[in-house]
């Protein structure tokens, strides 16, 4: 996985300016090397998405098409090889059990779902959509319809109770 950071790193603008946009948050840096130390994943995550500044700083990103369109090569590399069942299954339960990861999901659903049908424009060619389909049904479960991506159609309704 690093490996794979690094590549897109070097390569991709976008990726940099993620990275760049985050480590200049003191309190998301302070996790990150807690983490290094520790390397508790969960805390670090459910630290990293209890921070506003965290999640407005996404949001932004969001607005950004390349952003998106690194996101999506990245993913589609990522599943092309598959993810390690103990790892998804680890990951679908940790998003959909965890109270501050399951609010983070949401709130970023939410913000992004007015743009969905301009966001899967970015979906590289050859892309199997089913893929990334599955795996945002398995993270943010009861968004599922938002993200039939075949249509790139977001419903009219997109704030979901919790």
């Amino acid at each position: 996985m690093v490996r794979l950071a690094l590549k897109h790193y070097l390569k991709e603008k976008a990726v940099r300016k993620v990275n760049g946009a985050l480590v200049r948050l003191p309190r998301y840096m302070d996790l990150t090397l807690r983490y290094l130390k520790d390397r508790d994943i969960h805390e670090w995550a459910r630290g990293v998405a209890s921070l506003p500044e965290v999640r407005r700083t996404l949001k932004d990103l969001a607005k950004d098409p390349e952003v998106w369109r690194s996101a999506f090569g990245i993913s589609s590399e990522v599943l092309a090889k598959g993810i390690p069942d103990p790892v998804q299954r680890e990951m679908a339960r940790f998003f959909a059990e965890d109270d501050v990861m399951g609010d983070f999901v949401d709130d970023f659903v939410v913000a992004i779902a007015p743009d969905l049908p301009r966001i899967v424009t970015y979906i590289p060619p050859g892309m199997d959509p089913a893929h990334l389909r599955k795996f945002a049904a398995d993270i943010a479960p009861k968004h599922k319809a938002l993200f039939d991506i075949q249509t790139g159609a977001a419903p009219a309704k997109t704030r979901a109770l919790r």
